[in-house]
């Protein structure tokens, strides 16, 4: 209606101040009501399409896809940079990719964990804090983040570890499920060598079938009977209990030494911090 008689109103405020919000009124009271599926099966059909909508059958979701799309972005980026890095003889410009390399392979998947970072030097705390504290990324990698927080020529006599942290976020990438979990090799983690004391259990407790937020609220109590360095084991149900708790405990100081599936549910052990 705006659109056919536009040239009548100085702008589509003015529209809406002389006879637009009657319109839509009008508009609201013709297409507010939902008939059932009996009365007008249309209504429940997407359009052009001969069936009911219906999400069986139907693969990763428009929203998963965007986010799988913004995550191919910053990879693409770390794998021009890379190549660039491993032929670049240039200093200055050496300087200028490199750190840019560590901080588009951290920031890459950060979103799989429902973060958002502003800063560069945000980019990298909250990857040491949800991927390398939580045990998906190796320790081993910390002193390239802690390079890259100080500048091109630290980072510089880290080269050959940066390029192998970019490769290794392309390979944590790869071992992504639907779900949005990571499911790194040992060697990846870097738990292979950790002795049997590291893993030592204080106390379990069992959140099987306890929801969100309540399992979290569970886990804080459970963690508040422990001393600073004491171990908690919780017992998580798959889907946003295992993808919420972690983070979660992370984000308050303490240290996520292991996620490991077994049989229907997951146990998360916890370094109180």
């Amino acid at each position: 209606h705006y659109a056919a008689s536009r040239t009548s109103f100085a702008s589509f405020q003015d529209y809406l101040a002389r006879e637009g919000q009657e319109r839509i009124r009008t508009l609201c009271e013709r297409y507010g009501r939902i008939p059932s599926f009996e009365e007008d099966d249309s209504y429940y059909r997407d359009w052009g399409a001969a069936e009911p909508f219906s999400l069986a059958g139907r693969g990763t979701g428009e929203c998963a896809a965007g986010l799988f799309d913004l995550i191919d972005v910053d990879l693409a980026k770390v794998r021009a940079d890379r190549a660039a890095l491993e032929s670049e003889s240039d200093p200055a410009v050496r300087a200028r990719l490199l750190p840019r390399l560590v901080v588009t392979a951290a920031r890459a998947l950060l979103i799989t964990r429902g973060l958002e970072a502003t800063t560069d030097a945000e980019v990298l705390d909250l990857f040491e804090r949800h991927f390398v504290e939580a045990g998906i990324v190796a320790e081993h990698f910390r002193p390239v983040l802690a390079a890259a927080r100080s500048g091109a020529r630290a980072l510089e006599a880290l080269r050959d570890q940066a390029l192998a942290f970019s490769r290794e976020i392309e390979e944590l990438y790869a071992s992504m499920d639907d779900t949005l979990q990571f499911h790194p090799s040992p060697s990846q983690k870097g738990t292979a060598d950790k002795p049997k004391e590291f893993m030592k259990v204080d106390l379990v407790k069992d959140l099987r079938g306890v929801a969100c937020p309540m399992n979290f609220v569970k886990t804080k109590m459970a963690l508040s009977q422990l001393q600073a360095g004491q171990v908690l084991q919780v017992l998580l149900d798959p889907g946003e209990p295992i993808d919420n708790v972690p983070r979660s405990v992370a984000a308050e100081g303490h240290r996520i030494l292991e996620q490991a599936r077994v049989a229907e549910h997951w146990a998360v052990t916890i370094r109180k911090g």
